[in-house]
């Protein structure tokens, strides 16, 4: 079983205030695409926080834990390659996990408050990584693109009216998208229940406004999920518990 980190173990630099704005509409439409709804409660800062291997429809305390992430983590991507590493946002920052080892990027902007991964350039190397993102001074979420090379972010750029962006189709063509699924974007969206529902993951195949129930996650608190197989019978979970 892999072992917990402690609270804080991801250090905390300065929280912005996150949300006051929102995101600039431009990056409102990007997170739709790449993660879907985000009114998600808080994964609760002490307890363990892990990655789990689940199978599609199965209950998420059937997981295989795989690496161990921070507590108090809100999203994660899947490292492209076969090493089984992953890419962990957590307090503002970005972390690779991998098995037991849990370690902060080098070259970090401590001026950009980092919220949620997103995607992939498609066949980009070095790696670029697309990024929601609060920059010191405003409360507005922004779309950046960051440059990482191994263990090191090696350049951070503000995404503005590029191409790219600009419809969902162009998106899907520069980008891959961990959360969705083949060339007809089945895309995994968490469901935020309200009072004491269960937590559910719904799915939408090529229309974000039109999703479906795929499964409820029980009592484990799920922050953020991927396709871990390209014939959609395995997941990652980012989970802990409430």
């Amino acid at each position: 079983m892999i072992a917990a980190i402690a609270a804080g173990g991801c250090g905390q630099p300065p929280r912005p205030a996150s949300g006051d704005a929102g995101p600039d509409l431009e990056a409102a439409r990007v997170l739709t695409w790449a993660v879907g709804r985000l009114r998600r409660d808080p994964m609760p800062a002490t307890g363990d926080a892990l990655l789990l291997l689940v199978p599609a429809g199965a209950a998420t305390a059937s997981g295989v834990p795989v690496a161990r992430a921070c507590a108090g983590a809100t999203s994660f991507l899947p490292a492209p390659g076969r090493r089984r590493r992953f890419f962990v946002a957590c307090d503002g920052r970005i972390f690779v996990a991998q098995g037991e080892a849990l370690s902060p990027m080098r070259g970090q902007d401590p001026g950009l408050y980092v919220w949620n991964l997103l995607a992939f350039r498609a066949a980009q190397s070095p790696l670029e990584m697309l990024i929601s993102a609060t920059p010191a001074g405003t409360a507005e979420t922004q779309i950046w693109q960051i440059q990482i090379e191994e263990m090191s972010i090696t350049g951070a750029t503000p995404v503005h009216g590029a191409a790219e962006i600009a419809s969902m189709e162009a998106f899907f063509a520069a980008f891959h998208v961990p959360r969705c699924l083949g060339a007809a974007r089945r895309c995994l969206v968490l469901n935020q229940p309200s009072g004491d529902e269960p937590q559910a993951l719904d799915a939408w195949d090529g229309r974000p406004d039109v999703a479906t129930p795929i499964q409820e996650l029980g009592t484990s608190f799920v922050q953020d999920v991927a396709w871990a197989s390209r014939d959609g019978r395995w997941l990652y979970m980012l989970a802990g518990q409430r």
